[in-house]
């Protein structure tokens, strides 16, 4: 650890220690076990695993207990026809910086063969073990253990402490009141790292965007292209704290870079490449990259030059933050979650960690940053006050999830609880959007739904003083959608048109062209006990011998029996308004005489981040074999798709579209193709994005548009009031050979 990064450690733990007066909290990680959930049986966040021996079993016991309500008892009960337990394990995030981390417990057995409790810190996401411990229980009487780690060879933050416990025993061994202690203090006494103390939040000035803007630009370039930072030998994160306060107080473009210049050299020593060169490869597609901040004038000639070497002298190939998965998209891996207390509202730097590796994962990664429909650096721009200056926790999660659907990707999904809470209450009613108006397509609770006076067909035309379009403009951007059904779809599943905090609202409705005023309750989603109806039909034929196959729901072992059933139908009709289970392929064995062709996808290129390549190889599907007792069906193949065709349901859509003659009915599908990768945020949020660029053999896209469709079919009002499906209605008039 360097001298200059060690003393600003030093004064921002200090800080955080001193100004903040230490209380007691509620217990975030159940640590007493007083915390039981009796309907799901847990003492979450602590769970179980079956890692060790399926023997036991852990439930609480309040009679045999140390102290509070609850003690834990690993009991042995091989007899148990449900027997799954095995390790009781709690995942701590410690967020308080120290030279010693302590944890003890209380602990006792029955008598028989010892426990263990094992105690395992990890220094960062990707488990990489750097302590461990295992302390064997042998006392019949509540003893007190405990474990004591060296922090002083860790650099902080540490993503995350594992406490796994085991009872190896055939009686029991009960487990009570855990405590963590940060240097002799306990930890949830003790301020959080990312609270934000003291913090006084003034407006940036346009110079203090300009200069974090380009620090997150060049923090997010070393990340992926210096060789030193790309191997994860650095603590990056909190590198970039030290240097947020270097870009909001630097007076002058000069001594900005002169700040930066010396923080690259830094990191380590570049050894020149003779072979190496700033030029894209010739093959590679350079669409989507774009490096042009480099040249920014507020960056000194000096540092645009170091830059450039960089770039021609640079990491290549997967490195610590991001490598290949096995379908060739990024995955990212290594990134701290930061699960910590405060974390629904962290202090400045967190907030802006949250903007700036977000941004250069998208940057660099995002097969489609180049149709999102705006300027990602203007993004950048635009969120770094925003992040900045959000002044509680509501306003910056709110930030957040804009930032997170600002890409436009279907993928895109964010569950942020902070801004969910505010739509948490719901009418008694199933709603959907169609054409900006608001209807009523099911009940969830028959007798609350009669109490509103609302009906299945009823158009809510205005909530309290919002018409449905007013509220679908001012919320859109709370919802990801990579084209407007999707999002439209999202705002009614989600509850985000019709849902509130308020559990009383004035409804203006329309119904048989009649429009009135209804003041009608909302309630908690448990308080409506509704009882989901899932379809439980896998296949069936149809009057006029016509097949119909739910994509959602046909599993593979049943796939071959069910080709077997529907083998002499004139049609198939395959349902994908839904989420497959991988079967297209092997459906397909019976449409296609020979594998045809259907896919081809662009991945990225990690020799130069921010460039992609086309597949070497094309998708196809189809193969029929004789030999294996399959048969070539002979019928029509139609596929029924909409706005909830959504990533593997368009893949299957686009291999059923090449079997000849096959016809596609519906409307426009999610536009969000291919795999998606998973992405890590601190405070324990996590998104997706698509991850590869999926496009037809031709090299048609998919993103944003979706599949190719040969008959436009959308719901009417009148039909979803009547309950029809008028996409299967089509497709089985398009099948009769009846014509529209």
């Amino acid at each position: 650890m360097n001298i200059r990064f060690a003393t600003y450690l030093f004064l921002l733990i200090t800080s955080l220690l001193t100004t903040q007066t230490a209380c007691a909290q509620e217990d975030p990680w159940n640590l007493s076990l007083d915390q039981f959930n009796i309907t799901y049986h847990s003492f979450a966040p602590w769970y179980k695993t079956s890692y060790y021996k399926k023997q036991y079993r852990i439930a609480p016991d309040s009679i045999t207990r140390y102290q509070g309500r609850y003690a834990a008892r690993l009991q042995y009960a091989p007899e148990a026809p449900d027997r799954s337990d095995g390790q009781f394990v709690n995942i701590i995030y410690p967020d308080v910086p120290c030279k010693k981390l302590k944890v003890t417990f209380y602990a006792k057995i029955a008598g028989g063969k010892p426990g263990g409790v094992g105690v395992l810190l990890s220094q960062d996401k990707g488990e990489k073990t750097t302590a461990s411990d295992m302390l064997t229980i042998r006392d019949t009487a509540w003893t007190l253990y405990s474990l004591e780690l060296d922090m002083s060879k860790f650099s902080f933050p540490i993503d995350h402490i594992r406490i796994t416990t085991g009872y190896s025993g055939e009686e029991s061994m009960w487990l009570d009141h855990f405590t963590i202690l940060a240097d002799g203090k306990p930890i949830q006494e003790t301020a959080s790292f990312c609270k934000p103390v003291n913090e006084t939040i003034q407006p940036l000035t346009r110079e203090q965007v300009t200069r974090l803007a380009l620090l997150g630009q060049i923090w997010g370039f070393l990340k992926y292209y210096h060789p030193e930072v790309a191997k994860g030998n650095l603590n990056w994160d909190m590198e970039l704290f030290r240097m947020i306060s270097i870009a909001k107080n630097t007076t002058t473009d000069a001594a900005f870079s002169d700040s930066l210049l010396h923080w690259i050299e830094e990191q380590g020593t570049i050894k020149a490449c003779r072979d190496c060169s700033a030029e894209m490869p010739k093959e590679a597609l350079a669409y989507n990259i774009d490096l042009d901040w480099m040249k920014d004038p507020h960056l000194s000639v000096p540092l645009q030059d170091k830059l450039q070497f960089l770039l021609a002298n640079r990491h290549k190939g997967p490195g610590h933050y991001v490598k290949y998965d096995r379908a060739s998209n990024a995955l990212f891996q290594n990134e701290p979650e930061y699960k910590w207390r405060n974390s629904d509202y962290p202090n400045e730097n967190f907030r802006l960690l949250a903007l700036f590796r977000y941004w250069n994962m998208i940057h660099y990664f995002y097969p489609y940053k180049n149709i999102i429909g705006k300027n990602w650096n203007e993004v950048l721009y635009t969120f770094i006050p925003r992040m900045a200056e959000a002044k509680d926790s509501l306003i910056y999660n709110t930030f957040l999830v804009q930032l997170i659907t600002s890409v436009n990707d279907s993928h895109a999904n964010s569950y942020n609880r902070i801004v969910a809470k505010q739509y948490e209450l719901y009418l008694p009613v199933i709603t959907y959007i169609y054409n900006d108006e608001l209807i009523v397509t099911g009940i969830y609770n028959d007798s609350l739904a009669a109490l509103a006076g609302l009906q299945k067909g009823d158009v809510i035309e205005k909530i309290g003083d919002h018409t449905i379009k007013q509220l679908i403009e001012e919320r859109k951007g709370l919802m990801s959608g990579s084209n407007y059904p999707t999002t439209l779809r999202r705002l009614s599943y989600q509850n985000t048109i019709a849902g509130g905090r308020e559990p009383q609202v004035m409804l203006t409705v329309r119904r048989n062209g009649r429009s009135f005023t209804r003041q009608a309750q909302r309630y908690t989603y448990d308080a409506l006990n509704y009882q989901y109806k899932r379809d439980s039909t896998y296949w069936k034929i149809l009057p006029g011998n016509i097949g119909y196959v739910n994509m959602g729901l046909i599993e593979r072992t049943q796939v071959d029996s069910m080709m077997q059933a529907l083998k002499d139908t004139r049609s198939i009709i395959f349902d994908t308004r839904n989420y497959p289970r991988s079967t297209v392929q092997q459906i397909a064995e019976y449409l296609n005489a020979a594998p045809v062709a259907f896919a081809i996808y662009t991945y990225p290129d990690f020799d130069y981040p921010g460039a992609f390549r086309w597949s070497k190889e094309i998708s196809k599907c189809g193969a029929w074999d004789k030999k294996n007792n399959k048969f070539l069906y002979g019928g029509k193949i139609v596929v029924l798709v909409n706005e909830t065709t959504q990533s593997h349901a368009e893949w299957s859509t686009m291999a059923f579209q090449s079997v000849p003659g096959s016809y596609t009915i519906g409307s426009q599908t999610s536009g969000a193709d291919g795999n998606s990768s998973l992405l890590y945020l601190p405070g324990g949020h996590s998104t997706y994005m698509t991850g590869l660029g999926v496009f037809y053999p031709d090299k048609t896209p998919t993103q944003q548009v979706g599949v190719r469709i040969d008959k436009t079919v959308r719901p009417t009002a009148q039909g979803i009031k009547e309950g029809r499906d008028e996409v299967l209605e089509a497709a089985i008039a398009y099948i009769n050979g009846k014509r529209s």
